[in-house]
């Protein structure tokens, strides 16, 4: 009797251990590493740079942005937002940064700078100093970006 229980226990420790393992080794698995991190930034950055002078040559700006969880199922018959955003979203290409792709993501505004230094999108009272027309941008990090299609 008590061979049997310490039998069934290895087994059901063995069993344990062997899906901790196995869950590491995936897990461990899906990790990028470094180096491939740089190499797929350096492609995506020359990519860009290539799309950069062509728009500098008189080329159109806009771009076409695609969300990857959705593109197989919706992309491009819906575009409407869920839990994972739209299915793809049109902006203006502006310029590399050392951590992602800026585009610029609304019309210019006016905003207000304030006499305690900060800026504001209304006029509110009598503090506001001066007005400036800004440009909206927004980032998207070289992680989050899958593929650039230079062709259109």
């Amino acid at each position: 009797m008590i061979t049997w229980f310490l039998g069934n226990i290895v087994g059901v420790l063995g069993i344990v251990v062997g899906g901790f393992i196995a869950y590491h080794v995936y897990f461990l698995s899906e990790k990028i590493d470094l180096r491939d991190k740089l190499v797929h930034r350096n492609t995506l950055r020359k990519q860009v740079e290539f799309l950069l002078h062509r728009i500098g040559s008189g080329s159109q700006s806009d771009v076409e942005m695609v969300n990857s969880k959705k593109y197989e199922k919706h992309y491009p018959h819906n575009n409407e937002m869920n839990r994972d955003g739209y299915t793809y979203l049109r902006a203006e290409l502006k310029s590399l940064r050392f951590d992602g792709v800026e585009f610029f993501c609304d019309m210019a505004r006016e905003i207000y700078q304030h006499t305690a230094g900060t800026f504001r999108f209304e006029k509110d009272s009598d503090d506001q100093k001066e007005s400036m027309i800004v440009y909206p941008v927004g980032l998207l990090p070289y992680e989050w970006i899958v593929h650039i299609a230079l062709s259109g």
